[in-house]
């Protein structure tokens, strides 16, 4: 507002619109295709050469197993998502193409192998799931992570080979939890965060993921297992014994456990020497774990696939 006993300007009326021109349009950056990528020929020297174009697609995995044909194949984003309904795709700024195409090829055969193993036709939980490379890290020592709100993945571009298989199992967890077995004091299956060992759960999933946890904790005559009495002394912070954390834990046990009773080996699933850490259950531990997860991942199955 102008000051009083000041002269006003005169406001211009506004100039007619032309009917010629199209209806404005709201551009926002929350839609699909919130990021812009280069188109033309670009001119060289910059920093999209220095980074991606000079690197081609050169992989053991695709120069032994895949032909020029099935690389394209493997390569090929879209497929991917459509083939096994995920939400989508994500790249950091500085993956390089090489990197990408290493991603694509190791995600496509990671979720053949989980397929094999799992039976479910919707690996992506109804377009829920996204996956990421080297896109949205969070600092610190972390090679993967999932992000409940989101449902992504995270893979980090230089560690987070072989964490494929314990992140997929933290999103079972919580989509399981949120949107089947659901209970008013956790949206995860497996009771999130809590460190207890036994929390009573009600509701057919929750229960037979009550008996994975609690057979992590205590062998058949309620005894401590092996498996705890060498991980207490060693491994500390209860970051270690949160019950989400144990859950994904043995989902990634279980699948190198089926993989390789199918004579598969994927390390980009899972490659931990289960034998060496002491954050996972011993060989005779899982053996009796084995049989529960099975039956948890039965009636996921049926609810996935409807029957």
């Amino acid at each position: 507002m102008a000051p009083k006993g000041k002269p006003t300007t005169k406001a211009k009326k506004p100039a007619a619109k032309n009917k010629n021109l199209p209806k404005e349009r709201i551009i926002t950056a929350g839609g699909v295709n919130a990021k812009v990528s280069d188109v033309g020929n670009i001119a060289a020297g910059g920093r999209r050469h220095r980074y991606a174009v000079h690197f081609p697609i050169h992989t053991e995995t695709a120069e032994k197993l895949l032909s020029r044909e099935q690389q394209q194949k493997y390569t090929d984003t879209y497929k991917l998502v459509s083939e096994y309904s995920l939400a989508g795709l994500e790249f950091g700024n500085w993956t390089t193409h090489e990197e990408r195409a290493n991603f694509l090829i190791s995600t496509r055969e990671s979720l053949k192998d989980l397929h094999k193993v799992l039976g479910f036709k919707n690996l992506g939980l109804d377009h829920r799931v996204s996956i990421a490379f080297g896109a949205r890290g969070l600092g610190g020592k972390a090679m993967a992570h999932f992000e409940a709100n989101s449902f992504a993945i995270n893979l980090t571009r230089t560690k987070g080979y072989g964490s494929f298989a314990h992140e997929y199992g933290h999103a079972l967890d919580y989509f399981f939890g949120s949107f089947v077995d659901q209970q008013p004091y956790s949206a995860w299956l497996s009771g999130g965060q809590s460190e207890a060992q036994n929390l009573n759960q009600t509701g057919q999933m929750r229960k037979v993921c009550d008996q994975i946890i609690n057979r992590f904790y205590r062998d058949e005559k309620g005894n401590e297992t092996t498996t705890i009495t060498r991980m207490r002394p060693k491994v500390k912070g209860e970051y270690w014994y949160r019950r989400n954390e144990i859950f994904a834990r043995l989902f990634e046990q279980y699948i190198h456990f089926e993989l390789s009773r199918l004579n598969l080996k994927n390390q980009y699933l899972t490659d931990r020497k289960y034998a060496e850490s002491v954050a996972y259950a011993t060989e005779k531990d899982f053996k009796a774990i084995a049989p529960l997860y099975k039956k948890l991942l039965v009636l996921m199955r049926k609810h996935i696939n409807g029957k």
